[in-house]
């Protein structure tokens, strides 16, 4: 390999670290204003498109709040033109899980730039960003956290992904 492709690997591994540390502090406001540009994007797999800083930082504010934790891990990515194709691993714990249990999803990503990608630059803020992996597990997990606190808060978080969290009284004719 060229030490261009390997200075621009370690160029987007790094930005890609900075990005999930901030994001994994799962506060909103500071990883839209250092990571998105004003007018970004973001896809969750086929869900409708989240556009403008205002609404991303609504989206990642309703969900933040049913997490104790999240941890973004880097298992390979690479560069082309303007984009990053990262695959990683998300770790998350449903805040209120009785039995504190931790939930590994595997996932896809791919980071858009506004210009191209180079060993002297590009790395600012992205202007889209399309996230794919199935969160039912962490569906599950936000779902007898909401059951242990009882059924006036249970909602259709993480919904916006794919499907919907069971009602109360699915809930209760479970349990």
């Amino acid at each position: 390999m060229s030490s261009n492709y390997e200075t621009l690997q370690q160029k987007a591994t790094e930005w890609m670290k900075r990005f999930h540390a901030t994001s994994d502090n799962m506060v909103a406001e500071p990883w839209v204003d250092s990571f998105w540009t004003f007018d970004g994007v973001l896809q969750f797999s086929n869900a409708p498109e989240v556009a403008g800083r205002d609404a991303i930082v609504e989206f990642f504010k309703s969900q933040f709040p049913h997490l104790e934790h999240m941890k973004h891990s880097i298992v390979s990515l690479d560069v082309i033109s303007n984009k990053i194709y990262l695959r990683a691993t998300i770790s998350y714990r449903a805040k209120g899980d009785p039995e504190r249990k931790d939930i590994t999803i595997p996932g896809f990503a791919v980071c858009f730039f506004p210009t191209e990608l180079t060993v002297d630059g590009g790395f600012d803020k992205m202007s889209r960003f399309e996230v794919y992996l199935n969160p039912t597990p962490l569906q599950e997990r936000i779902a007898v956290a909401m059951k242990n606190a009882g059924p006036s808060d249970l909602g259709t978080h993480f919904s916006h992904i794919r499907g919907t969290l069971p009602s109360s009284d699915m809930l209760s004719e479970s349990g």
